[in-house]
């Protein structure tokens, strides 16, 4: 019964992206501006609109592309998930990492504490309290902020992260192994995703690689 319902959820979650994408392409054909995707349908019920949203490209598997899922994720499973923050001055930092690296440089050997590099390089404490409160909203549990304010781990179910970030997680058979890994770029709201470097845990093909 189990399987049975997991799979009518699954079909059902294909369909809407169907019927999304079809109207999408209605609108775009009568003229009227539209997005690449006005809304994501979640694996686990509902939709998420993609209104004011922005996406988080690079989270797709590349050894994946081709294959087809198993099934959706379960809803109800909990996964531990990081949100990593861009550097707030990329540029300096490119320039501060060769510095300290380079001999004859001023800055050769001066390496940072962990406080000092979060005030140069790490985002503001403001920047971090908005990511954090976004999280808590989507029912998020953080466990823990870095020190240079440039990452943030969670807990949640997949339910929650496939709403909060309008994302579709699937199960694959890789070579084998069964593992997890998104089937859309992640999203999230305009204000906050150019901050966002990343979100690892999404996928867990990399410890497939591992050897048993």
């Amino acid at each position: 019964m189990r399987d049975w319902v997991a799979r009518r959820r699954w079909r059902s979650a294909l369909i809407g992206c169907l019927v999304v994408a079809v109207l999408s392409g209605l609108f775009a054909l009568g003229g009227t501006p539209t997005s690449a995707a006005a809304a994501i349908a979640s694996l686990c019920g509902g939709t998420v609109s993609m209104t004011d949203r922005l996406p988080l490209p690079g989270h797709l598997v590349p050894v994946l592309k081709g294959m087809t899922p198993l099934h959706a994720m379960d809803c109800n499973a909990m996964l531990r998930l990081t949100v990593n923050l861009k550097p707030r001055d990329q540029a300096a930092l490119d320039q501060f990492i060769h510095a300290v690296n380079t001999p004859g440089s001023p800055d050769y050997g001066k390496f940072l504490t962990a406080q000092q590099y979060a005030d140069r390089f790490g985002q503001p404490q403001a920047v971090v309290d908005a990511i954090v409160a976004f999280l808590h909203a989507a029912g998020f549990n953080v466990t823990s902020v870095a020190p240079n304010r440039l990452s943030i781990t969670f807990t949640a179910t997949v339910a929650q992260i496939e709403h909060a970030f309008g994302v579709q997680i699937g199960v694959f058979d890789f070579f084998g192994r069964t593992v997890h890994a998104p089937l859309n770029e992640p999203s999230a709201p305009a204000a906050l995703a150019p901050i966002i470097q990343a979100i690892t845990g999404l996928s867990d093909v990399a410890v497939a690689y591992r050897p048993r």
